[in-house]
């Protein structure tokens, strides 16, 4: 066989492996992306599926295990549909009032819990944008002209 076969024989074998491995390791990453109202009005549908829901945090429903690194908490939709949720790992910083909850895992429709994986925490207002000021633009620029 020919020096430049090998090569393109070793190539193709490559990236055939590469792409196997994409495909492969991607949809249990992901999961699919779903609302909680769908979780709660079809239960059985989404069971033992790998799923990613986002809700607000319902603030007076976390319960905090240290002994057993278990935190428990509630997340509702925007149609307050609740429901809740135990993960097994470190309680994020951010877990309060007005924060916007990701959750990545399984609904478990025997205990009407969402069994979470993963556990991701995003506050809106943080990311929310000051109104513009004419007058604070002004004030900034005949500061730095003063200084120059």
């Amino acid at each position: 066989m020919k020096k430049n076969a090998k090569v393109l024989m070793g190539s193709l074998v490559i990236v055939i492996s590469v792409i196997f491995l994409l495909f492969w390791a991607t949809p249990g990453s992901t999961g699919m992306e779903v609302t909680i109202g769908d979780v709660v009005k079809n239960p059985n549908k989404f069971q033992n599926e790998f799923l990613s829901l986002q809700g607000n945090l319902v603030e007076e429903s976390v319960k905090w295990n240290a002994d057993k690194v278990e935190l428990r908490f509630t997340i509702e939709d925007e149609n307050k549909d609740p429901l809740a949720v135990v993960y097994q790992g470190v309680k994020p910083d951010t877990f309060s009032e007005g924060t916007i909850v990701i959750v990545e895992g399984q609904y478990d429709a025997a205990s009407k819990t969402f069994v979470a994986e993963r556990v991701k925490t995003r506050c809106p207002s943080k990311y929310e944008g000051q109104e513009y000021d004419p007058k604070l633009h002004e004030d900034l620029k005949k500061n730095k002209d003063n200084k120059q």
